[in-house]
């Protein structure tokens, strides 16, 4: 199966797949429940996704 993956999102793909690496021996649920408890809702900016 070949990725496809547009140019303007490939720094998220690599930040995302360097996280899992360095965090590999970890048990992310801990890390990912802080996250969400400490990070402010009107700090997040999202955005629409159409999907195909």
């Amino acid at each position: 199966m070949k990725l496809r993956l547009p140019r303007k999102f490939f720094h998220l793909y690599l930040g995302e797949v360097c996280f899992r690496f360095n965090h590999r021996h970890e048990d992310l649920k801990p890390l990912l429940l802080k996250l969400l408890k400490t990070t402010r809702m009107n700090l997040v900016n999202p955005k629409p996704v159409r999907i195909r």
